[in-house]
């Protein structure tokens, strides 16, 4: 779900691209989020230049992926073998 959303936005907004560049494909769900987030509440890029000094995941984001991942892991037969080893 998040990089469904992440590069829906990514996608469909010239100025995000060029602010991210190729770096996309390198960035973990966790970083995806954080862009995504910070990309929503300051409304764009502007938003993403003004958050780039946060870190980290306050307890309400990772609660939210933590239930997404949970969604997803228990819906691909295949992650949960591939985790479970």
């Amino acid at each position: 779900m998040i990089n469904d959303q992440f590069n829906y936005i990514y996608e469909n907004d010239p100025q995000l691209k060029q602010v991210l560049g190729s770096e996309v494909e390198g960035l973990s769900l966790e970083e995806k989020y954080q862009i995504m987030n910070a990309y929503m509440k300051g409304g764009g890029v502007q938003g993403l230049l003004a958050d780039e000094d946060n870190e980290g995941l306050d307890e309400e984001e990772a609660k939210e992926i933590e239930s997404q991942f949970l969604e997803i892991y228990q819906g691909d037969a295949k992650l949960r073998e591939v985790l479970q080893g």
